[in-house]
């Protein structure tokens, strides 16, 4: 079975996953067709546009206004960077110069589809990646399937672990479901539960479960990826839970007092 690998750069979850099981994939009978990059052009070339683009859609979504969506989405940058720079593509697994591997402005680009098509993937792997709209899926006429780092059940859209805490959940579970036009909202194929590794800040709980996390997600894409070979995996429909975005200020600051407690509260036992 030939697959495609799809994620937006700097593909953190992608690049483990091709590090940790590449040769694995061989054996089972999968080959990695090609690798599509999406480099976000619109991000990089017209940041204001972009930023706009998104806090309008958050805006949406979260029932606020749209100046209310853009400074939570600050906000939200600044907790994350308290716990250290995002990976950059170098600091990341480097992919294997035999992997075909083409870069596209968008995955919702003809670009993208061209180079899924003409490599004949019978099944495409979504990673970190944006949502691919009406026209691209049909587009592609072959299955796609997508990581969500939560139960759609609970939550569609993101980000993950921060709602989770909100919540007073000690676990997310990572879910490898159907893509859809539906946000997270196709067939469950498989899901596996990840413990929140709880720190003194959110930052330091956001990165620190999401890098335990890491090797579990690749195994999970593999074990879909087999499954769907082998025809072992029953799809699961659901009732797909809420949409969500980037959590208010008040939001952010009270799942911070939930690690601290939860922190405090491992620390006496």
């Amino acid at each position: 079975m030939k697959i495609a690998l799809c994620a937006v750069e700097p593909a953190e979850v992608l690049r483990h996953f091709v590090a940790r099981h590449e040769q694995s994939l061989r054996a089972a009978g999968v080959e990695i067709a090609v690798v599509v990059l999406d480099e976000d052009v619109a991000k990089t070339q017209h940041a204001f546009s972009h930023a706009l683009k998104v806090a309008r859609r958050q805006a949406r979504v979260s029932g606020c206004s749209t100046l209310a969506a853009a400074a939570r989405l600050v906000f939200w940058k600044f907790v994350n960077r308290l716990a250290g720079p995002a990976p950059s593509v170098s600091d990341l697994p480097q992919l294997s110069p035999s992997l075909h591997v083409v870069r596209v402005p968008s995955l919702n680009s003809p670009a993208a589809i061209t180079a899924i098509r003409s490599a004949g993937a019978e099944l495409v792997c979504l990673m970190q990646t944006r949502f691919l709209n009406a026209r691209t899926l049909v587009a592609l006429s072959t299955e796609v399937i997508n990581l969500h780092t939560s139960d759609p059940r609970f939550m569609r859209g993101g980000p993950a672990i921060v709602w989770e805490i909100l919540d007073d959940r000690e676990e997310i579970i990572m879910t490898i479901h159907k893509a859809t036009e539906v946000l997270d909202g196709g067939d469950i194929l498989l899901q596996r539960p990840q413990p929140i590794v709880f720190r003194a800040s959110l930052g330091a709980t956001l990165a620190q479960t999401w890098a335990t996390a890491l090797p579990a997600m690749a195994d999970l894409v593999f074990d879909v990826i087999v499954g769907v070979k082998n025809g072992t995996l029953t799809p699961q429909s659901f009732v797909p839970g809420p949409l969500r975005a980037t959590p208010s200020v008040e939001n952010v600051l009270r799942a911070w007092r939930k690690c601290l407690l939860a922190r405090q509260q491992r620390g006496k036992k």
